[in-house]
């Protein structure tokens, strides 16, 4: 491959077009991590405990159900219906808006923040070097046949 025909390639490659598309497309990988943050953690997005149960009753029957956030602590799961309405949806190629199609959404933001939705700084970066990454790097290489090693 001559150098022109190199920087025709490389003038073909545009992130800033791509990269929404790339985060959109793999939307279900940010959901999975948000719910796994709630579920295994009880954690919203700025990686803060949700405010606890009030009643100990339901404090421990909930443990006892799933005793991964701890006790107390919420993990926004009952019938599973509020997780199943999850979504993750690119705004304008410049956001990414994180909410849940369920009817108990709005109650649930009110009571636990806007924060129940959303990443963790450390789920942002998991999401970032497991998924955005390499396809970033799969966009490359088809538009230039350059490989990463």
């Amino acid at each position: 491959m001559t150098i022109p025909e190199m920087l025709a390639k490389w003038k073909s490659v545009n992130l800033e077009r791509e990269v929404p598309i790339i985060i959109q497309s793999s939307s279900d990988e940010m959901v999975k991590l948000n719910k796994v943050q709630l579920y295994q953690k009880g954690i919203d997005s700025e990686n803060e405990k949700l405010k606890p149960y009030q009643s100990p009753a339901y404090a421990l029957d909930k443990n006892r159900i799933n005793p991964l956030p701890g006790l107390f602590n919420p993990d926004l799961y009952l019938t599973g219906a509020f997780q199943r309405g999850f979504y993750a949806q690119v705004k304008a190629g410049k956001s990414i808006i994180f909410g849940s199609t369920d009817f108990k959404s709005d109650r649930l933001e009110r009571d636990y923040g806007k924060e129940i939705f959303g990443l963790t700084k450390d789920n942002r970066k998991v999401y970032l070097d497991t998924t955005v990454m390499p396809l970033i790097r799969e966009y490359i290489t088809r538009q230039t046949g350059l490989r990463f090693t």
